[in-house]
């Protein structure tokens, strides 16, 4: 019975843990494939080992720190853009581990490694968060 207990206080901790969603996506509709490349130019993401990591939808004066291998490559405060959904931008080492914490939430995780080009994470209404991989720019709201 005092197992039984247990088990059940466990359950109920790691069922209220935060992990995010992983999306992997391929298709993003509206965005022709030299305002891609533009893109990819602008923010120096043209070599393979390369990836933009975006911030999008529902931040509000967030308090984020983004790292490969220990180096800190973004930290700041972003708000997404109301009606447009976009937060901030930055650009990782895809052959590393991505680690991001969020000091609002005092809430860490990592983005694997991949060789997708595109990664866009948003936070929900609860405080969750969704991250997409995608070989294509999504357009934004």
């Amino acid at each position: 019975m005092r197992n039984s207990f247990f088990i059940l206080i466990i359950l109920v901790l790691v069922s209220g843990c935060n992990f995010p969603k992983r999306v992997y996506k391929n298709v993003c509709i509206g965005v022709p494939k030299h305002f891609q490349e533009e893109v990819l130019k602008k923010n120096s993401a043209t070599d393979e080992n390369y990836s933009l990591l975006y911030f999008t939808e529902n931040f509000s004066n967030d308090k984020i720190m983004v790292s490969n291998n220990n180096v800190i490559l973004f930290e700041d405060y972003i708000s997404s853009v109301e009606g447009l959904g976009f937060a901030s931008v930055t650009r990782i080492d895809n052959n590393l581990e991505t680690d991001i914490f969020f000091e609002n939430q005092n809430y860490r995780f990592k983005i694997e490694k991949s060789k997708y080009k595109f990664i866009y994470v948003s936070k929900t209404d609860k405080n969750r968060f969704v991250i997409k991989y995608s070989d294509k720019f999504c357009g934004f709201r």
